[in-house]
């Protein structure tokens, strides 16, 4: 009975020990990543930073987000934000809200605003896409419109996705 309790105990302090590792592991990742992280930004090198930044996010999702971290990536997501309303590239702009959604602990005022002014310049730009797409199919009148209306159509389902997570 002593010899089984002995064994437990050795057990319960592995495995006390392991759990106490693993978090002094994460959290000297999460410092090592979150340094790294503000290098880039210090850098202006806001996408690598932003790469960075998601790990970190992962790496803390399970344990709870450390204040610092949340600062940073509300900094380096406003950054990214700015680059898009700027250049207009809404690629990586899914990818952004989905991440946004994962972590809504990161998100302010501030990238709340900047966010529904990305949707907003993004309908503009569909719009005036639509319009585009209208006055070409104008000039092809006696053709086959077909094509036209489906791109007309599709833009005009991405204009109505935009719109109602403007309001969501």
């Amino acid at each position: 009975m002593l010899i089984n309790k002995k064994y437990s105990l050795i057990l319960l302090c592995m495995l006390v020990s392991s759990v106490l590792f693993a978090q002094s592991a994460t959290a000297d990742l999460t410092k090592r990543y979150l340094e790294r992280a503000n290098t880039q930004y210090e850098n202006a090198e806001y996408d690598a930073a932003y790469k960075t930044i998601n790990a970190v996010l992962r790496l803390n999702e399970t344990t709870g987000m450390p204040a610092n971290v949340t600062l940073m990536a509300t900094q380096i997501y406003s950054k990214v934000l700015d680059n898009i309303l700027s250049t207009g590239n809404y690629d990586e702009f899914t990818t952004i809200t989905s991440n946004i959604e994962s972590y809504p602990s990161i998100v302010d005022g501030t990238l709340r605003k900047k966010i529904n002014e990305v949707y907003a310049k993004q309908i503009i730009e569909l719009e005036r896409q639509i319009d585009n797409q209208k006055l070409a199919g104008a000039f092809m009148a006696g053709g086959n419109n077909t094509e036209s209306k489906k791109k007309i159509d599709k833009l005009i389902k991405e204009i109505d996705r935009c719109i109602s997570l403007m309001e969501g």
